[in-house]
């Protein structure tokens, strides 16, 4: 295993003080041994990219990642279900309740025709933790599930060098398989370095401890935020007592 990527890994862990680890995010041609997913059935992958925050490696391909929403913002399918335009918005199937996401049929449209910027995926996709990975094996994007003052923080850092030209933290409508993988990944391809700040989608947030939310970005951000994080506002008193704060905010949950 190369060291640099387990340092850089730990080395972020520690600053931020984050409950889950840091998830990277790739796609393989095999299935990773000792992985857990799903055996065909239905659900929602949030669940398990939670589990990946706790070091289990997560894959995931055609027909065996949960729900069709999960098919379609992994890459895997074209269209998530007919009649899904109405369902985001206020014209549901037979038999569903419409989210009132988006105002009507025509919105939802516009957005999942969005969607479609990532090339069509194959093989597997993959969500371990960050420190497994190597120089030889390294993932396109990072995600972080973060509490309110550690967020702050990773925006803050994000801008350590950008403070006034570049908007690097962008947030947008989206479901939370969305702003985890799809959207950053379309960064990641274009090499616009900027962060997703996620999971505002109130259906996927049932499945969250409700103090989370998540940053995901391309993995040369993270790079970033470890060659800044020993110079930078994490290194202050101000840092050191929201640390304790989040200390005592994870003895709370437990």
């Amino acid at each position: 295993m190369d060291i640099s990527c387990v340092l850089l890994a730990d080395e972020i862990q520690r600053a931020f003080g984050f409950r889950l680890l840091p998830i990277g995010f790739h796609y393989a041609a095999e299935r990773p041994a000792k992985s857990i997913g799903f055996r065909g059935e239905s659900g929602c992958i949030v669940p398990f990219i939670l589990a990946s925050g706790k070091g289990a490696t997560v894959a995931l391909r055609s027909g065996e990642c949960g729900w069709p929403c999960a098919a379609f913002h992994l890459g895997f399918q074209d269209e998530v279900f007919p009649g899904i335009e109405g369902f985001l918005s206020n014209d549901p199937p037979p038999g569903r309740e419409c989210e009132r996401f988006l105002r009507n049929s025509d919105t939802a449209g516009r957005y999942l025709h969005s969607m479609r910027s990532i090339e069509r995926a194959r093989g597997w996709a993959v969500f371990r933790p960050l420190r497994e990975f190597t120089q030889q094996l390294q993932p396109e994007i990072v995600i972080f599930f973060a509490a309110a003052d550690q967020i702050s923080a990773l925006v803050q850092l994000l801008h350590f060098d950008f403070p006034v030209e570049t908007n690097r933290v962008l947030t947008r409508f989206g479901s939370a398989c969305a702003s985890l993988v799809t959207q950053p990944l379309a960064l990641a391809r274009s090499g616009e370095n900027a962060a997703i700040w996620g999971c505002h989608d109130i259906a996927a947030r049932r499945r969250l401890p409700d103090d989370l939310m998540s940053l995901s970005m391309p993995f040369t951000l993270v790079q970033e935020l470890g060659r800044d994080a020993g110079e930078s506002l994490l290194s202050t008193r101000n840092w050191a007592a929201l640390s304790q704060r989040n200390l005592k905010g994870v003895s709370d949950h437990e």
